[in-house]
């Protein structure tokens, strides 16, 4: 019983460790661990990028207009500026959890690079496409805080 309590008094800690319209770096620790996230919003909807200490980066994608079963597989095409994500099998159909309004998706290569030269990014699926202009200019900026953030979780 002294564990259960233990676990229960660990702390919920959200560092923001950059927030602008461009889009915003968070890292999130709770007792599963600890995670940095980089979200970009438009519109009511969003792309977030979460990198945790111990797994390959995932994306999750918000959009209102879409409503998927809970759990539901469902083939996802992500491109960031003007590179299609791969699957890894020279793929760009990409297998998806929908959750909702929610599709998530694990990352397989580097993102970061693609970010950095990007003007949006584009997500289709069954459901539609999802376009979200980014900020360019701001880029630099967000990049350099989620690098922070991911050498900080993973020390």
């Amino acid at each position: 019983m002294l564990l259960y309590a233990s676990v229960l008094l660990v702390p919920v800690k959200d560092t923001v460790w950059w927030n602008s319209t461009a889009g915003q770096v968070m890292e999130h620790r709770d007792e599963n661990g600890a995670n940095c996230t980089l979200t970009f919003q438009s519109d009511g909807s969003s792309v977030v990028f979460e990198w945790k200490s111990t797994s390959q980066p995932t994306v999750t994608v918000v959009n209102l207009d879409w409503q998927f079963p809970d759990n539901w597989r469902v083939p996802v095409a992500m491109q960031v500026g003007d590179v299609w994500l791969s699957n890894g099998a020279d793929s760009a159909v990409i297998d998806a959890v929908a959750h909702g309004n929610a599709i998530t998706f694990p990352v397989l290569q580097p993102v970061e690079p693609l970010l950095a030269q990007a003007g949006n990014i584009e997500v289709r699926a069954k459901a539609g496409t999802l376009r979200m202009p980014l900020d360019h200019v701001k880029m630099e900026a967000l990049l350099d805080h989620v690098q922070q953030c991911r050498d900080v979780i993973t020390r």
